[in-house]
């Protein structure tokens, strides 16, 4: 097994300390700038891509690749669903730069993780795990990211996810006089709390089945 400190330190004031993993932890996925290529086998369920071309908005009814929409709408219920609650994003993940859009969800889970009510850092969080699981699913079939750029996309996402949640835990037990935290700003560090991504996640190998393992 395979473990990586990701956000922790031991003592107040102190920097980072990341594990063995860490110092060799793979970087970003390069996004690939060409159009989408990948050919898709027929669509599993053409039922189901009726109903979604007749709901289809116009934001994804002019978009490019229809053979790529239908093969996902008639394959998987879930990113069918998403594709219909957000259009305008399912749009923008088919044309723009896949790692710049990541980039942008992971901002905002950072942004959202200060001063947000538990309820809306929940809601906040499936919100981001909604568009982070179609923008892969989208680089993925669509042949702009290989294998080993959708597993670290997962990962960092997860990643990303643990972190704000992690911050956000914190500032509200520093908030309640729970505890007391060296910088608010940044609660994470210098705060002595400690967690380690085991196993796919640890190697940078999630998959979009895959259970998060952490040592708390």
């Amino acid at each position: 097994m395979t473990a990586r400190s990701c956000w922790t330190t031991t003592a107040p004031g102190s920097s980072p300390s990341w594990c063995f993993r860490c110092s060799a932890q793979p970087a970003k996925p390069a996004a690939m700038s060409g159009e989408i290529t990948a050919r898709l086998p027929p669509p599993l369920d053409d039922a189901a891509v009726r109903r979604f071309r007749d709901a289809m908005p116009d934001a994804l009814r002019d978009g490019p690749r229809p053979d790529l929409l239908d093969g996902l709408a008639g394959a998987s219920p879930y990113l069918r669903d998403l594709m219909l609650a957000d259009p305008d994003f399912a749009a923008e993940a088919f044309v723009a730069n896949p790692e710049s859009v990541l980039d942008r969800i992971i901002a905002g889970l950072r942004m959202v993780a200060d001063g947000t009510s538990q309820t809306d850092f929940m809601a906040a969080l499936r919100a981001a795990k909604a568009k982070a699981a179609l923008l892969i699913a989208i680089a993925d079939t669509g042949g702009r990211w290989p294998l080993a750029e959708v597993t670290a996309a997962l990962t960092r996402f997860a990643d990303a996810s643990l972190q704000a949640a992690v911050d956000w835990l914190l500032r509200e037990a520093h908030a309640a006089g729970r505890l007391v935290l060296a910088d608010p700003s940044m609660p994470s560090q210098g705060c002595g709390y400690t967690v380690l991504a085991m196993g796919k996640q640890g190697a940078f190998e999630l998959n979009y089945s895959s259970d998060v393992d952490l040592i708390v």
